[in-house]
């Protein structure tokens, strides 16, 4: 075992990461095309990039189950290799079904690498959920900005044909596989590891091989090495019993402690990997909102601010760089706001602060949109990159294990990125009924003043489990 492990884990992490926005940031530029080459109307092309935000509501709960099965890492490569066979797919025909087929093909494996990556966060990075966080939230910004910036280039240097600009995205997809693969899909753990880099003892500073079905990192024996699945490292127990979970629970005299119990995640008669979702929760229900409005506004920006300045008269090259602008600065504001809020440990005043200058950014564009574009594209590409961290970053903060991390991170997606889903979609039809962009984009800024109170109403104590 080499200290280099988890750097190693973290960049293919984060070259994963990277892969999970292309086949979405990739259609925008293009949309115009797409309308006049198939007769698409303004909803039906909202519906392009509408059809992957639908994906990540119904295909992420599936995630934990398949994490419970395969172990995380394997999941997370085969979301990869959706993601892959879907972009392929739309390349197949310059045609109507194979573009949305594939959209929905891919949609589903950025749904479920996208509702997996928090859990893996949570099992090998536990002592910096906020800086791992920000920095995979990065990788799926700048995944983005390099799609929104080369696929109008990639367009006229492969003779206009856009099927084929957009099956180019499959090619750095296939690459973060061969890179994930090898890292992760280890059939036996090095005899003699020792503790982990981390700081959690008994867990190793490498992946090794899928945990358990129906068991997480965090419920193996902190001995320095795994318990057979199912025993607890004093004695086999039965299940928790019901309406209990395992911190409520004194297990051998020690209470409370990971991974001390019996099998089980700790939620109340449910085990890692049912997939149960925390429905109940009051908090898991806030999450699910934030997540759900400031999504809406990154997909709704995501897919029209380019269209805004195209029927400004901007050429596609010259709107397709502005869509990059909202993506590069992303980078930053993805690492830093998390981290800064790590710092503080309250995110609320983080929250208040991007919701708040989304709703300026937002107005802007709507009424003087010529009057600094750059300048409305950079605030609303730091806005969306920082909520966007803190939202995952409240998915590790408020679950008390990998496997609570994944049902909570289910649960806001099915929810929250079904509310995103509307964005789009309607966005596009404002636009056709109001002839123009101005209304569309003055209803985006009053949903950011919703986003700012449903956010500041999450509490950084109240937990799932």
């Amino acid at each position: 075992m080499t200290a280099r492990r988890p750097w190693a884990l973290l960049a293919a992490l984060l070259l994963v990461a990277a892969n999970l926005r292309p086949a979405i940031a990739s259609v925008p530029p293009l949309l115009g095309l797409l309308q006049a080459d198939l007769g698409l109307s303004g909803a039906a092309a909202g519906l392009l990039t509408t059809l992957p935000v639908l994906c990540l509501s119904l295909f992420a709960p599936v995630a934990a189950r398949l994490a419970g099965r395969l172990g995380p890492e394997r999941a997370l490569s085969a979301a990869l290799g959706l993601v892959a066979a879907g972009i392929l797919v739309r390349g197949a025909a310059p045609a109507q079904p194979p573009l949305f087929a594939g959209t929905v093909l891919a949609g589903a494996g950025i749904a479920i690498g996208g509702a997996l990556l928090p859990g893996v966060v949570k099992a090998y990075f536990p002592g910096r959920p906020g800086t791992v966080t920000g920095l995979y939230t990065a990788a799926l910004a700048t995944g983005a900005m390099a799609a929104a910036a080369a696929t109008a280039p990639l367009l006229d240097l492969l003779g206009g044909r856009w099927q084929y600009a957009l099956a180019t995205w499959s090619a750095p997809a296939l690459l973060g596989l061969a890179v994930w693969i090898p890292l992760t899909h280890r059939p036996t753990r090095r005899p003699g590891a020792g503790p982990p880099d981390t700081g959690e003892a008994g867990r190793p500073d490498r992946p090794g091989p899928p945990d358990p079905p129906g068991r997480s990192r965090s419920e193996l024996s902190h001995t320095g090495r795994p318990d057979r699945p199912g025993v607890s490292p004093s004695r086999t127990g039965p299940p928790d019993p019901p309406g209990r979970s395992r911190s409520e629970l004194s297990h051998a005299g020690r209470p409370g402690r990971p991974g001390g119990g019996p099998p089980g995640t700790g939620r109340a008669g449910r085990t890692d990997g049912s997939g149960g979702l925390p429905w109940r929760s009051r908090t898991a229900w806030r999450v699910s909102g934030y997540m759900g409005t400031q999504s809406l506004l990154y997909y709704s920006a995501l897919t029209w601010l380019a269209p805004r300045y195209t029927e400004l008269g901007w050429t596609k090259a010259g709107a397709g760089l502005l869509l990059a602008l909202f993506s590069a600065v992303q980078v930053g504001s993805a690492v830093a706001i998390p981290a800064l809020s790590d710092r503080s440990r309250n995110r609320r005043p983080w929250i208040m602060l991007c919701a708040g200058v989304s709703m300026l950014a937002f107005t802007a564009v709507a009424l003087v949109p010529l009057a600094a574009p750059a300048v409305w594209a950079t605030l609303l590409g730091l806005t969306a990159g920082g909520q966007f961290a803190l939202a995952l970053s409240l998915l590790v903060d408020l679950s008390d294990s990998p496997a609570a991390a994944q049902r909570l991170a289910g649960m806001a997606f099915l929810v929250g990125y079904g509310i995103a889903a509307v964005g789009p979609v309607l966005t596009g039809a404002l636009h056709d009924a109001a002839g123009g962009f101005t209304a569309p984009f003055l209803v985006l800024a009053g949903l950011a003043g919703v986003t700012l109170t449903v956010g500041t109403s999450i509490r950084r104590d109240s937990q799932v489990v």
